[in-house]
């Protein structure tokens, strides 16, 4: 037998019958005496006589103890035994009794519990917004109360009486709703009800709002909230949601509500997860950091072009680039990885650290899981230089057409419009700029795609951090100057003139912004103006830039280079920058100098001395010390002309980056008429050689150089940024 029927079977009760007379007088009346005993696990506190029929009499009784009633006629009767919890019908049993002139009857009957819908009571399918709810029968049932209500508690229920043992409810798309089903017997009696059971609706699918947001402060919140659909694309709120970042170094999210929180620059996808499926939405996190980037350190990416960057930490970067080089970035060193190709990768770019995406030529796409790199099947094989997504489902790849990955596979969009893209970034997935050669400028608003007119230039790069705060920069194919666009939410405007090939850009704020440049610099905007730096530690053609979470910014380029932005350097000088009592006056076409101690990492960017007066001009270089002697040429000025006393700082012809220890300061004149401060109160153990002016300085510097002992400290000195 099923547990279905042997429940069934159980909740059925007899009809029991009292006949014999029992040497009464057949003229008399009759009396009925009947004692309400529990049965275990059903504990009544009160119970109750219900008499029908021919005399209705209703009387109380105490659990256990006989309840009589007398003068009753002959024939039979319906008895109902109640017994009570508090003011709830907790057990019931219905009896007949046929009671004959003069007779007393003492049937002991023992209640049943009533009412009771099995564990398994609640099974639901759907349509549309209708659910058939099933229960199990009830023997002295007559019908059953279906009641719903949002809370468990029935608060406020609303009841449907249904003769059968199925009903259909409607439950509005609030859920969750919960039902419970009361058996009612031929007196209207109910039972007690079933536990309460939630029904929610079937969901298919659900929705983030917004699809995108833009948090402009550290530590600034925005609240996301999410709704289910069912089937037939209707909107369930209060659904039960679980949320997550994908980049908790640039946003956290409270895993119950939804809430926020900007925890540094960039962009991380926000997940909702509502009964086994899932929702993405984006937000874009800028802030200005102070103080801004003010050097450029180089760092060694292998001896290959690198072009794209991306990572989502400070010790979680990728670069990408030639012969499908990628190289990883663990916060110390870049190490290579094995990338599944040799084709030439553009731009790489993640929704986590477990899912990065690399594009290329002939249509290479490869994607990192962790672990190991793949090759996808694009689909193409034309070429792809740009690369973004707003999530793990929503990528864009784009080159000589436009490629979207919808977490399963990539397809060439419909619709897009066919120009030669470049570039790609958005704030959502209805907010997608796309840029390319010859000024094309396109926007995506998830349905249609919408061409914003076009700009003087071949655009390389887009991105900004909001919906209306987009750069885009491109080079100008008349004039050869860079050319920086702003979208401010309703149109695009110049920007800015500067520079040479304009390559990439990142936004860390609506006042802090910066450049990649073709000649090696990285151009940087305050919230005013944009500025070139004085130098940069390589002449290499820069291709991308990036900011970690914290604003660390890294720029990738050719011959390996990597370069590392350092915010409020230190600019140090080493040597003697002092004006000393004494003086010396040198002789021309000699190259002679003094050991100096450089006593922290920095990157050189300037010489100095300080002259007692006279015209000349002067050559300063720097070399390192082997054995107590100059040996490598590390550094070093161009001609400058020395007009008169005080204090002359001359750029070094290169940003240099110098390691802790021992260099040489050396200097060459034209005519030796340059009176330097010199301390005669110390000692110093100087070298020259030989050496016209006009000419290039050798390297490595000459083996046996004339030792000049005695001469004291010049006023000779270089001046660096303090790097990490």
């Amino acid at each position: 037998m099923s547990r279905r029927s042997t429940l069934a079977a159980a909740l059925a009760l007899p009809f029991l019958s009292c006949s014999n007379p029992d040497g009464l007088s057949p003229t008399g009346t009759g009396a009925l005496a009947l004692r309400i005993l529990p049965t275990s696990g059903v504990p009544f506190t009160s119970g109750r006589v219900i008499l029908t029929v021919t005399k209705d009499t209703t009387v109380d009784a105490t659990p256990g103890q006989p309840v009589t009633i007398s003068n009753l006629p002959a024939g039979p009767y319906m008895v109902g035994l109640e017994g009570f919890v508090g003011d709830s019908v907790s057990s019931f049993q219905q009896l007949t009794v046929t009671i004959v002139a003069g007779q007393t009857a003492r049937p002991m009957i023992a209640l049943q519990p009533f009412g009771t819908v099995i564990d398994s009571m609640p099974t639901y399918t759907t349509s549309g917004q209708t659910f058939t709810v099933l229960f199990e029968k009830v023997a002295v049932a007559t019908s059953y109360v279906v009641q719903k209500d949002s809370f468990a508690t029935f608060v406020t229920s609303h009841d449907t009486t249904v003769l059968a043992t199925s009903a259909q409810i409607a439950i509005p798309p609030t859920g969750p709703y919960f039902v419970r089903v009361a058996a009612v017997d031929a007196y209207g009696k109910r039972g007690t009800p079933s536990a309460a059971r939630p029904i929610t609706t079937l969901i298919t699918c659900c929705v983030i709002t917004p699809t995108g947001a833009s948090i402009t402060a550290q530590g600034g919140t925005q609240l996301f909230s999410v709704a289910g659909r069912d089937p037939k694309g209707n909107v369930v709120n209060n659904v039960s949601a679980t949320w997550r970042s994908l980049n908790p170094s640039v946003a956290t999210v409270a895993a119950g509500t939804g809430l926020v929180t900007g925890v540094g620059i960039g962009q991380s996808t926000i997940l909702a997860t509502v009964a086994g499926t899932s929702a993405a939405s984006l937000v874009t996190v800028a802030y200005s950091i102070t103080p801004g980037v003010n050097v450029w350190s180089a760092i060694s990416g292998g001896a290959y072009e690198l072009d794209g960057i991306w990572g989502s930490s400070g010790t979680d970067l990728f670069a990408v680039g030639s012969l499908g080089h990628i190289v990883h970035f663990d916060g110390t060193s870049w190490n290579p990885m094995p990338s599944a190709t040799t084709r030439y990768l553009h731009r790489v770019w993640g929704s986590s650290p477990l899912n990065v995406f690399a594009v290329g030529d002939s249509g290479t796409i490869v994607r990192f899981d962790g672990s190991a790199w793949t090759v996808m099947q694009s689909g193409t094989t034309q070429y792809l230089f740009g690369l973004w997504g707003s999530g793990p489902s929503d990528v864009f790849a784009v080159g000589d057409l436009i490629l979207h990955f919808n977490g399963t596979g990539w397809t060439a969009l419909s619709g897009a419009p066919n120009e030669a893209w470049r570039a790609v970034w958005g704030t959502a997935a209805n907010d997608v700029w796309v840029v390319g050669l010859g000024g094309a400028l396109v926007h995506f608003d998830g349905t249609t795609w919408r061409s914003t007119g076009s700009a003087l230039g071949d655009f390389n790069g887009v991105r900004g951090t909001s919906s209306s705060d987009v750069l885009a920069v491109s080079q100008s194919t008349i004039t050869g100057a860079g050319r920086i666009y702003h979208f401010d939410g309703v149109s695009w405007n110049l920007n800015a003139t500067i520079g040479g090939d304009l390559t990439d850009v990142f936004s860390v704020s609506s006042s802090e912004a910066y450049v990649a440049e073709s000649s090696g610099l990285v151009l940087r905007y305050d919230g005013t103006a944009w500025a070139t730096p004085a130098s940069s530690p390589t002449p290499a053609l820069l291709t991308g830039i990036w900011s970690t979470p914290t604003g660390d910014l890294f720029a990738s380029g050719y011959l390996g280079v990597v370069l590392r932005g350092v915010r409020g350097a230190p600019f140090q000088a080493f040597g003697y920058p002092t004006s000393f009592a004494g003086s010396v006056n040198w002789a021309s076409q000699i190259l002679v100098g003094e050991p100096i101690s450089i006593t922290t990492k920095i990157e050189l960017t300037t010489f100095g001395l300080i002259s007692y007066g006279a015209n000349d001009s002067v050559q300063l270089a720097l070399y390192t010390d082997v054995s107590g002697a100059p040996t490598t040429l590390v550094a070093q000025t161009a001609h400058a002309l020395i007009g008169g006393a005080g204090v002359h700082e001359f750029p070094s012809t290169l940003q240099t980056q110098l390691q802790p220890g021992t260099y040489w300061i050396m200097s060459k004149y034209a005519f030796g008429n340059t009176v330097v401060y010199q301390d005669n109160t110390t000692t110093s153990i100087w070298k020259q050689v030989s050496d016209s002016f006009g000419v290039a300085l050798p390297n490595p510097y000459p083996a046996s150089p004339t030792t000049l002992p005695g001469r004291g400290n010049m006023s000779y000195y270089v001046k660096g940024y303090v790097v990490p």
